[in-house]
């Protein structure tokens, strides 16, 4: 095997978290460096994936996306490079796994929950900083990087971080095996749910709604028989109220300090904010925003500028917030239909894996989860331009989800 001969896991698996972390925001140049060091250890040779047509669109719209971007600068068109790097190393680092199922299973848990760790301490460190740096919660909407030497970033910036935190939620709190993980996890949720209402975004809270609820289906009715539906309706019983009784007597205990704490974040005076502006109520506030008007604009618009050159965002002044609205205004419409090409087939590769039962229940609800949480933020943020860590870490681990679906068909 290549790498526990010459290279061993562990030595990628570290690599990946620094990728996952974007330290010194260079998630791009290591994740060139892990691929280079791959095919160096390998003495040079590149696996062909002669069959794999996500991987050769991935190219396709690299080179595309390069081309028609130019114009608005080189800098802006190597990113896409990123995609089919992240998709082919997803799928060499399951080659090695190939003689054992079990291994080749165990290795694509363990790279998720590495990428979904790298992301979430990404978050969580500037949570920490902010704190520090200010001596308590800063209520606005610019924010402070530490790992781009305190930086400044957008307050929807810092929340895409814990993009991949929000898909797997439910996995932490359901099929964590040990206590002491599944402790530390509820304390994660905890302090995301925190800095977010800090951050004062509404996206992180449909992301974790709609996958725990995916991931909830999948682990209720991916279940072999009646028996195991029954233990799993129990598990999912007995932990809600555990959890729901510890939330009730915490808010009893300290009522008056959680309230003064909401109170002072960002998020509880953009709701003050707009109820009075706008006369909204709290829902109508978590579901009313421009960017359905900002996107009929860029759709509008689509004919006038179809080779891209960021004409659209220089006439409204406002990004889409959207994945293939924005890679469509960066580069025109050969990106823009090729990146559709490639969501949709990593989507229906992602829900064949799903639901598969041949495939572990533990291991189904965490792709489920991430696949969720990840295609909703492509509709709510341009992910290439803003976030480009969480996309190079889904495309790693819809490579690798694609390497195990070709095991099974």
């Amino acid at each position: 095997m290549l790498y526990e001969n010459r290279l061993p896991y562990k030595f990628i698996y570290l690599l990946l978290f620094l990728f996952s972390l974007n330290i010194f925001n260079q998630s791009s140049l290591i994740l060139a460096a892990v691929v280079m060091l791959v095919v160096l250890v390998d003495r040079g040779h590149l696996y062909i994936i002669s069959k794999d047509n996500t991987f050769f669109a991935l190219v396709l719209f690299s080179v595309t996306f390069f081309v028609f971007s130019a114009q608005s600068g080189l800098g802006a068109g190597i990113s896409a490079i990123g995609c089919p790097m992240a998709y082919y190393l997803g799928l060499r680092l399951q080659q090695e796994r190939e003689e054992n199922m079990g291994q080749s299973e165990g290795c694509l848990n363990r790279v998720t929950l590495i990428l979904v760790s790298g992301m979430t301490c990404h978050a969580i460190v500037n949570f920490i900083y902010e704190l520090v740096r200010f001596g308590g919660i800063n209520s606005g909407g610019i924010h402070y990087d530490l790992f781009s030497l305190g930086a400044q970033t957008s307050a929807t910036g810092a929340a895409t971080y814990l993009t991949l935190f929000a898909g797997g939620i439910f996995y932490i709190v359901m099929e964590t095996r040990k206590i002491w993980s599944r402790i530390v996890g509820v304390g994660l949720i905890i302090i995301a749910f925190a800095y977010d209402m800090v951050l004062g975004g509404r996206t992180f809270f449909a992301l974790a709604g709609l996958a725990t609820i995916a991931s909830m289906l999948v682990f209720l009715f991916g279940q072999e028989n009646a028996l195991e539906k029954l233990r799993a309706w129990k598990k999912i019983i007995f932990v809600s109220a555990v959890l729901v009784v510890c939330v009730v007597l915490i808010y009893i205990r300290y009522q008056q300090k959680i309230t003064k704490i909401f109170e002072s974040t960002y998020l509880f005076h953009r709701i003050s904010y707009a109820k009075v502006s706008e006369s909204q109520d709290l829902f109508s506030f978590f579901k009313s925003s421009n960017r359905g008007n900002v996107r009929n604009q860029y759709i509008n618009l689509m004919f006038d500028y179809p080779f891209g050159g960021r004409k659209i965002l220089g006439e409204i002044g406002l990004y889409a917030h959207e994945l293939w609205l924005d890679i469509f205004d960066s580069a025109g419409i050969v990106p823009f239909v090729l990146i559709w090409i490639i969501t949709l087939q990593i989507t229906f590769c992602n829900i064949r894996y799903i639901f598969n039962k041949e495939v572990s229940i533990e291991n189904r609800v965490l792709i489920v989860g991430i696949t969720t949480a990840v295609t909703v933020q492509f509709f709510f943020e341009p992910i290439l331009t803003g976030c480009r860590a969480l996309l190079f870490s889904y495309f790693l681990i819809c490579g690798m989800v694609k390497n195990q679906n070709a095991r099974f068909y």
